[in-house]
């Protein structure tokens, strides 16, 4: 009991500390107990996360342990997409258990955090065709699945699915379908939906609509918007400013961009390789190499490793102001 209050608790050092003095006393841990750890290796995301619950697994059976489907969904959702779905094989041909909505959704989630939507989605019409009604959470990470591949048009399926089902989208419903969107309109759209059925943004939405204002080039609709979620007495995080710098930068406002960059730091937010990125593309776009520069050099100062869009965004700033040594220099 201990030990599942300290994982739920999110104190899984203590948690692991109370389970190493069982086994010194010589008292052995019961199922509760190794579900409750492994429960915490699958929430908590160590790097050794699947090695350790499944370590933990193979231990339980020497014990003389008998999984049952509460270990197998724990551990599942402890396990990357392949041994996920080994494990799910099992938990029906081997062992003759009956997967459950938990089990269900812990595959999808696995699924979804590899980037297999093909793959969340057949495991949903399975779960269908054995009986089991989806919930929020199935839809909500098919959903999350579809839009973080681009999928927009499978995403709106799932959303309309998830509706005709009697189920009310929550605001992850929306924040993963804007996310997905290919024009700021269709984003605006169901962000009027949204308000429609009262559903209260987060700053996650709003950081997505700043994006779809950021690739459609409407960075006036992305200040509003920026103002509107400060109005409603939402914090902007970093993902937001660099979402917000972005529209500016593709819309050649680099001032503007330079202005944000400085807020955030009076925010106390610490810029990014992404931030400094669209920064230095602003000033290449107003033709302002010796800001990129500094930008750029700043960037390095704090540590930060430059990618392929900061350097051609460098590259091409000293070019227009015909800085070809300068850039060379930076390379040297």
């Amino acid at each position: 009991i201990m030990i599942s209050a300290c994982e739920r608790a999110g104190r899984w050092e203590k948690a692991l500390e109370i389970f190493d003095e069982l086994r010194r006393r010589g008292m052995q841990p019961d199922l509760f107990t190794y579900n409750a750890l492994m429960s915490g290796y699958a929430k908590w995301g160590r790097e050794d996360s699947q090695a350790q619950a499944l370590r933990l697994f193979d231990e339980l059976q020497k014990q003389g342990l008998e999984p049952d489907i509460i270990t197998y969904s724990t551990l599942i959702s402890a396990c990357k997409a392949d041994r996920a779905l080994e494990l799910f094989d099992e938990l029906y041909e081997e062992k003759g258990l009956a997967p459950n909505i938990v089990t269900y959704n812990a595959l999808i989630s696995t699924c979804d955090k590899a980037g297999r939507w093909q793959k969340a989605l057949e495991i949903g019409h399975d779960m269908q065709m054995r009986g089991l009604e989806p919930d929020e959470v199935t839809y909500n990470t098919m959903i999350s699945a579809c839009a973080k591949a681009g999928e927009y048009d499978e995403a709106r399926r799932k959303f309309g699915e998830m509706r005709r089902c009697g189920l009310t989208p929550t605001i992850i419903s929306y924040n993963a379908l804007i996310s997905a969107c290919d024009h700021w309109k269709t984003a605006m759209q169901l962000f009027e939906d949204l308000q429609e059925w009262d559903v209260e943004p987060t700053v996650v939405t709003y950081g997505a609509l700043i994006s779809a204002c950021a690739k459609g080039r409407k960075w006036e609709k992305a200040l509003a918007l920026f103002d509107d979620m400060e109005r409603r007495g939402l914090e902007p995080n970093l993902i937001t400013y660099s979402a917000l710098i972005s529209a500016c930068e593709k819309a050649g406002q680099w001032e503007k961009a330079l202005d944000l960059f400085d807020e955030l730091r009076r925010r106390g937010l610490e810029p990014d390789v992404i931030t400094y990125s669209a920064l230095i593309s602003a000033c290449e776009k107003g033709n302002q190499w010796k800001e990129a520069v500094a930008l750029f050099g700043e960037m390095e100062r704090r540590g930060l490793v430059p990618n392929v869009i900061t350097y051609s965004a460098l590259i091409s700033a000293c070019e227009k102001g015909d800085q070809w040594e300068t850039a060379v220099a930076l390379f040297e």
